[in-house]
């Protein structure tokens, strides 16, 4: 076996030399929750190979044969799969060499939400129906007196433990905040042009599932609000 890539999905990566295998797993990357396969392409001049899927450290499936340089579709089940590609050398009496490519896809999220933090008011929500896991960006705006908002998403229980984070980009700085399904989070400040609130399912402390975002950009208007204008403007005739 000269190299092995997986050439298809959200994990596309270029061959990987095996002298650069260090690690017991030659390669480790994520896949977007809406990813159900992965191509995977080995080159080996002489001998066969097969490939077996493990998921979420469970038994192995059983050995599918792979032609050299023709990618071959591997399923992906929502956790860890560990796909171990297996070559033999024709006529050697050698142990076939074995090579594992990690590969976390990420754990389905049901919908997500955010919330005035003054008053729990919904501005934006994208849950049950209305929550459409291929759209990954969206946009909102909100009146200049929406300071700051609580967001939370709601997931499905998974058979190993997740960890869900928001990621909040604005121009007042960079935060992670765990996320426990259905609960709000505490509030993140809004400043006034566009942050981008990002809703990442997770597995693992380390591991976050950066290719599956699904990003909210949050424009807070400048100046006050109409609602605050008029108010303003029925006071002063009070007075």
């Amino acid at each position: 076996l000269t190299s092995v890539a997986l050439v298809g999905g959200s994990v596309t990566k270029a061959p990987i030399s095996l002298v650069e295998q260090t690690t017991p797993f030659l390669f480790v990357g994520v896949a977007n929750a809406v990813d159900t396969s992965v191509k995977l392409r080995a080159d080996f001049a002489t001998g066969s190979a097969t490939v077996s899927v493990s998921v979420n450290a469970g038994p192995a499936s059983s050995p599918v044969a792979v032609q050299s340089g023709v990618p071959t579709d591997v399923p992906l089940t929502t956790g860890t799969n560990d796909i171990v590609v297996t070559h033999t050398n024709t006529g050697r009496a050698s142990t076939p060499t074995v090579y594992t490519l990690r590969v976390y896809r990420a754990f389905p999220i049901t919908g997500f939400e955010l919330v005035d933090a003054d008053d729990d008011t919904v501005v934006f929500s994208k849950k049950g129906a209305t929550f459409d896991p291929t759209v990954q960006e969206y946009a909102v705006t909100v009146p200049h007196d929406v300071h700051a908002v609580k967001a939370r998403m709601w997931y499905a229980d998974q058979s190993e433990p997740i960890s869900p984070v928001v990621w909040y980009h604005g121009g007042v700085g960079h935060d992670r905040v765990n996320a426990v399904s259905g609960v709000l989070t505490d509030p993140l400040s809004l400043r006034v042009g566009t942050d981008s609130i990002v809703f990442y399912p997770s597995v693992e402390p380390t591991h976050t599932y950066r290719g599956t975002g699904w990003t909210v950009k949050v424009t807070r208007e400048h100046g006050h609000s109409a609602a605050n204008a008029q108010k303003c403007e029925a006071e002063q005739m009070v007075m």
